[in-house]
């Protein structure tokens, strides 16, 4: 049994700047086809991947504009709730994903949100070679992509899912078989 994919037409606004709730300027048009199917986390991979956004740089703000004002979209349920309005219109020009980058930029000690990509060149200079030691190790990048392919012992993942979609696509290119021992007897 094979599953066929339904791809949505979606019109993406990208850099451009808010003027009210739903009025969205200066921007540069881009269109994709998006799987009905995606999740946020695959959903934002994606948009980087469209946009050739390096997702260590910062991060996406992304709205979609309806009559009444704009829809943000933040994680599963939101991105569903908009396929599903794309679905029911293929009208690429109705409910454009409006996007505005978000620089990764703080200064020591204002962190605001516990998950932060960080670069080594942000942290302040340390006199304590200890410190210096230890803050190599705490400058690995966070891998967010569910495909990634170069995968080694110590790499830091967005979440749970990313690098369970890491192992699981791994398992199935190299070909990975298991066999399990039955752990209880079978019922009568």
């Amino acid at each position: 049994m094979t599953t066929t994919s339904v791809l949505i037409p979606i019109m993406i606004k990208y850099g451009g700047e808010w003027i009210s709730e739903v009025e969205f300027q200066n921007f540069i048009i881009n269109g994709v086809l998006f799987d009905f199917a995606f999740t946020y986390d695959v959903f934002v991979v994606e948009l980087y991947k469209q946009l050739n956004i390096d997702p260590t740089k910062g991060l996406l703000n992304i709205k979609y504009i309806v009559t009444v004002g704009s829809m943000p979209i933040y994680n599963d349920i939101s991105v569903k709730l908009y396929m599903q309005m794309k679905k029911k219109s293929l009208n690429i020009n109705e409910y454009p994903l409006c996007i505005t980058p978000i620089p990764i930029e703080f200064s020591a000690g204002e962190l605001s949100d516990p998950i932060q990509i960080i670069e080594a060149n942000h942290f302040p200079a340390i006199e304590n070679d200890f410190a210096e030691e230890h803050l190599e190790d705490e400058t690995k990048p966070i891998i967010i992509d569910p495909l990634y392919r170069d995968f080694e012992e110590g790499q830091l993942y967005w979440d749970k899912n990313t690098i369970t979609s890491v192992m699981k696509h791994h398992a199935i290119r190299h070909r990975f078989q298991f066999k399990v021992k039955r752990s209880s007897t079978p019922s009568i």
